[in-house]
């Protein structure tokens, strides 16, 4: 997604990368636009409204798989994709059918890299 789009700078802070994520990422990647509200005052937590999300608009499950979310692999890609970008976070699945589609995401801490026991540069 950043690759695609060069002209996008770097986030100051936690609330600028969950709007980049929920107005540029999801329409990317879902064709949706999420809303973006903040949880608390920290600003460390957000939840991603997505209004119609296009995973579940055409699902019919039978009733032995009514627990499965077809949702929760956005909440994967968020994590590892934000995790590619250094930063550790928790996406939970907050609501999903007949609900809008509802993620809470906890910034938790920026990863920094380091060299393996016996490696050297």
């Amino acid at each position: 997604f950043l690759s695609k789009n060069p002209r996008i700078g770097r986030c100051s802070d936690f609330r600028q990368v969950m709007e980049l994520i929920s107005k540029n990422g999801l329409k990317t990647y879902l064709g949706v636009i999420a809303q973006s509200n903040q949880i608390g005052n920290a600003g460390d937590e957000f939840s991603l409204i997505i209004d119609q999300n296009p995973l579940t608009e055409f699902v019919e499950k039978p009733v032995e798989f009514k627990d499965l979310c077809y949702s929760q692999v956005i909440c994967g890609c968020i994590r590892g994709a934000l995790e590619a970008m250094h930063m550790e976070v928790q996406v939970t699945l907050v609501a999903d059918l007949p609900d809008p589609t509802e993620l809470r995401i906890k910034f938790h801490r920026i990863l920094h890299e380091s060299i393996p026991a016996g490696d050297e540069l």
